[in-house]
Formats: structure tokens, C-alpha cells, sequence
């Protein structure tokens, strides 16, 4: 083995020729520079390295020499590095690879090499570049490429851009999946996008360059793209306009995400809670159920029974007709029916078979109502609107939780008698009322343990302005946490103890009345008073 030459220990004597100044100036080089220089021996070992090598890899002069350089190489790099530097024993004059090389603390870094043999020594001389933090920036960025394209694509988010100085349209890949379109039927014509929007889009891409781009187009939009083949895409956009320095518009970027999938998830979520409600009101309703039908069946029975003595009553009074018809009335005869009507008591099945047919009756018309209330609450919404007197709804809605509240509350109702029909998906504002119905129940329920009174009150207002009908529905409750208004809201978010709530009730009826109706649902609240809740319904909706 050659001797190792230390390079930080190199000067230059004063007064030197100039060959031997360059020699100094070539081994200041060497030194100072940031890439690592080496020369290797043809049997594996470094001969001579530069101050980069140790700080680099973490190791001293010493351990660099003492062992073959293929140790440090990273064991799936080695056989490639061997048969690179193959390449140079066998005429290459240079050549590049990379490869990993084991740092002093168990890392490894990413060198990439430049190599050259001496032809008459044998000797290897090579430059290495730390490439380490750009490999892992390519990859990241890579990664990062990959992951947002994935995530374009399960987002079903396309993006387009209008040039004004060509005034066209260009559409990415996904743009023009979302709207069923070939690129070469794509002319990129304002009036060509113009045709793929329903007519029931208010805005258009046309009508805001047209009106010079207001800023309440900048607000995210949802729209409905029709395909070719005429199946409707509901679409959420979002716009941004870029100027050049004297304000004139340059173009317009906007992403359009696909959101059809999930609008009919939110759908099935809200008839999913529905249902849910339902499964939990299943044991009030069959209760509810259960009385009336109890007393049905207990004057089927009494009117059994009754028949039975009357029938008997009956016949003795035929064969007394008989026995009239004939002339024959005997007092025996008399005396028979006289202990009939004694031991049948007719008097009082005269008096109390009336009582049970209209108990009966009642009984049956209250089986009737709940049974229709639950079918008209768990009917499935339909995707139009249908005018309804939200009255009906509340009277709907209060006999379907009617066992959620009757044991805590009294109802108060305060009803408009001339409350004109509004435009509306029924269910899921059965669904909005309900929710609040049964919370307002169970904030009274706390209220009552330290209390004079047995129930509270749940008061059901409604009344109709010039623009909106407004429901108003009040509890005497507790009134919620000032720490908890903010988020009321919120989904998921619940002030009841676990397994009472699951925080999805006031989330859905706010995207309910706002997103659906394109009303207005908030509160007052006082702690120890109660809260009351007020949604308003459009009298006119878009869609009318």
C-alpha cells in the first residue's frame, strides 16, 4: 500500500519558483473545495482525499484509509459501483454513477461521481458531488407531484384558464372528464363552455368577463355542467382573475371539483340520520302505538262479552213476540226476561257500548295519525322542492317525538292559520325540526330535577313575513354554553354526554335550511332560561 498523503498538512515554502507555486495553488484547490476529490488504488483503497471526504462523511484521515472504499458503499449500490469502475480497467476513459455512501453516524448520502483512471499508474481519480438534498428534494417533489394529481383525481378537481389576449378556453385532462368531452371537441370557445352549463346556472364564465369581473364572482360557486350524452355533473368552482400592471385583465385560472358523489352522500347522510332518528323514537312510537291499541282490544273484548248477553236478551224477547203474536204470554215468560235484563245489567251496556265505540274509534284514528306521521317523516326526500304548509310539518314532526317529550315538556302551539306554502324538501325539514325538538327536550329534562314544576315548556311558533315563512321553536331549558355557541353547528360537535349525541343534528339542518332552502337558521340563548331556535324558509327559491 502507498503511503497516504495528508493534504491539510501542505505549505509552501516563501520564495519558491513558479512551478512550485502552482503546485501550491493546485494543492489549495484540493483543499478548499467543496466537491470531494480522491485518488484510489486499482486494489480498493484511497490513496489520497481531500478535507470534503471526512467532513462529508463524518469519518477521520486514519479510518479512511484503513479500509477498502467498497466497505463504505451501500451493500445494493456496490455491485453496480464495481462494475462501473470494470468499465475503466477495461479502456473507458471517464465515467459517472452514484451511489450511497455510509456516513460515520449510520447515514448514508448520495454521491454522484465523475471517474478517471491513470494510465500509468493504475491509480483512480475521482470527483464526488453531495447530491443527497437534491435526490430527496426530486423525490419529494415527485411524491408530492404523485400525491396531488391522486388527490386531484379522487377529488374530481379539473382547472382551465382563459387567455384574453386569444380569448380561449383551455380545459386540463380532468376538466374535460368532468365534462364528458373530447379534447378535439374542445374548440375552446367561451359559447362552446357556455353550452355545457345548465340553464339552471345563473353565472357564467361568459357573464363575468362580460361584467368586467366583479369581486362577488371571486365567491366559490356550485353549478351543474351537462354532458354530451346529457347526464348533469353539480360542479363547485373557484375563480381567480390576473392582471398586468395597468389592470387590464390577462387571464382567468379557475379548478372546478366534481362534487356529484358527494352531494348524493350528504343525501344518503341525512336520510341515514333520518332513519337513525327513527330507530331511536322506535321504542316512544311503538309506545305510543301500544296504548291506544291496548284499549281497542280491551273493548273488542267488552263488546264480546256484551254481545254475548245480548243475543241471549234477543231470543227471549223473540220467543215473546212469539208467545205476544199467539196470545199466549205466560208470567213465567215475564219473569225469564226480567232476570235476563237483571244479570246483564242493560242499563249499563246501554250507557257504556256507545263510550267504547268512540274510544274505540278515537283509539284507531290515533293509530292512524301516528302511523302516517312516521310515513310521511321517513318518506325519502325528493330532489325537487314541493310547496307546503311548514304547520303541517311541525304537527308532522311533534307526533313522531311526541314520546321524547311529553314526559318533560308541555307544547305550546302558535300557529299562523293563514301561513302561505313554501318551496321545500319536506323530509329533511322534518328531519331540521325533529332534531331540534328532541334537544330541546332534553335540555328541559336537567332542569326539572331541582324545580317546583314537573315539566317544562316547548313552544312551536310560526309566522310569515313579505319574504320567508319563520318557524320558532323555544324550550324553558338550560340554554347552551357560551363556550359552545360558536360551534353549535359545527358536525360532530356536542354538548350531551357520550352515547346521547353524536353532534351530526344541528350540522345537517344548518346545511339543510342554508344550502338547500338558501334560508337562515340561528339562535337566542340564555343560560337558565332557554334557547330558542329560528329558521327561515324563502317564500320564492331559485329553482321557482
Amino acid at each position: 500500500m502507498q503511503a497516504k498523503i495528508d493534504a491539510s498538512s501542505s505549505q509552501q515554502p516563501a520564495g519558491s519558483s513558479p512551478v512550485a507555486e502552482a503546485s501550491h495553488l493546485k494543492q489549495k484547490f484540493f483543499e478548499y473545495a467543496l466537491e470531494l476529490f480522491c485518488v484510489a488504488s486499482a486494489d480498493g483503497y484511497f490513496l489520497e482525499v481531500n478535507p470534503a471526504f471526512p467532513k462529508t462523511l463524518g469519518y477521520t484521515y486514519a479510518e479512511l484509509y484503513a479500509s477498502p472504499f467498497y466497505d463504505l458503499i451501500h451493500p445494493n449500490d456496490r455491485d453496480a459501483t464495481l462494475r462501473e469502475i470494470q468499465r475503466l480497467s477495461e479502456g473507458s476513459i471517464c465515467i459517472d454513477f452514484r451511489n450511497r455512501y455510509r456516513c460515520k453516524n449510520g447515514e448514508y448520502r448520495w454521491l454522484a461521481w465523475t471517474c478517471q483512471p491513470d494510465v500509468k499508474t493504475g491509480h483512480l481519480f475521482a470527483i464526488a458531488r453531495d447530491v443527497t438534498v437534491e435526490l430527496e428534494t426530486e423525490e419529494a417533489l415527485r411524491k408530492s407531484e404523485a400525491l396531488l394529481n391522486a388527490t386531484h383525481d379522487i377529488a374530481q378537481i379539473g382547472s382551465w384558464e382563459w387567455d384574453a389576449k386569444t380569448d380561449k378556453l383551455t380545459f386540463s385532462d380532468k376538466m374535460l372528464e368532468i365534462a364528458g368531452i373530447d379534447a378535439e371537441a374542445f374548440d375552446g370557445s367561451l359559447e362552446t363552455y357556455q353550452q355545457m352549463l345548465s340553464p339552471t346556472t345563473d353565472e357564467s364564465l361568459t357573464t363575468i368577463i362580460k361584467d368586467g369581473f366583479p369581486e362577488d364572482a371571486l365567491t366559490p360557486t356550485e353549478y351543474t355542467i351537462v354532458q354530451p350524452d346529457g347526464s348533469q355533473r353539480i360542479v363547485w368552482a373557484e375563480v381567480k382573475p390576473f392582471h398586468d400592471q395597468n389592470e387590464q385583465l390577462v387571464k382567468i385560472v379557475g379548478a372546478a371539483q366534481d362534487i356529484t358523489e358527494r352531494k348524493q352522500l350528504e343525501s344518503q347522510l341525512s336520510q341515514a340520520q333520518k332513519l337513525e332518528s327513527i330507530g331511536q323514537l322506535a321504542a316512544g312510537v311503538a309506545h305510543e302505538i301500544n296504548t291506544p291499541v291496548q284499549y281497542i282490544g280491551d273493548n273488542t273484548n267488552f263488546f264480546k262479552e256484551s254481545f254475548g248477553e245480548i243475543q241471549e236478551l234477543i231470543e227471549i224477547y223473540s220467543d215473546l213476540f212469539e208467545q205476544a203474536k199467539n196470545g199466549t204470554i205466560t208470567p213465567d215468560a215475564l219473569a225469564e226476561i226480567e232476570e235476563v235484563l237483571e244479570e246483564a245489567d242493560f242499563e249499563y251496556l246501554a250507557e257504556e257500548i256507545p263510550k267504547a265505540i268512540d274510544q274505540t274509534i278515537e283509539g284507531i284514528e290515533r293509530v292512524a295519525r301516528i302511523v302516517r306521521a312516521m310515513k310521511e317523516f321517513s318518506h325519502p326526500g325528493q330532489e325537487e322542492k314541493s310547496m307546503m304548509n311548514l304547520n303541517k310539518l311541525l304537527e308532522t314532526t311533534m307526533t313522531v317525538a311526541r314520546n321524547e317529550w311529553k314526559y318533560v315538556a308541555d307544547i305550546e302551539l302558535d300557529f299562523d292559520p293563514a301561513l302561505p306554502e313554501v318551496p321545500c324538501h319536506p323530509g329533511e325539514l322534518n328531519q331540521v325540526f325533529l332534531n331540534i325538538m328532541v334537544n330541546a327536550a332534553h335540555a328541559i329534562e336537567p332542569t326539572l330535577e331541582n324545580a317546583h314544576v314537573s315539566k317544562g315548556k316547548i313552544t312551536l311558533r310560526t309566522l310569515a313575513t313579505e319574504d320567508y315563512v319563520e318557524v320558532q321553536i323555544a324550550d324553558s331549558g338550560t340554554g347552551i354554553p357560551v363556550k359552545a355557541r360558536k360551534k353549535i353547528f359545527d358536525p360532530f360537535y356536542t354538548t350531551k354526554e357520550v352515547g346521547k349525541g353524536t353532534g351530526q343534528g344541528l350540522a345537517i339542518a344548518h346545511g339543510v335550511v342554508t344550502e338547500k332552502h338558501g334560508g337562515r337558521i340561528y339562535f337566542e340563548t340564555e343560560l337558565g332560561e332557554g334557547t330558542t331556535f329560528f329558521i327561515q324558509i324563502p317564500l320564492k327559491s331559485e329553482e321557482t
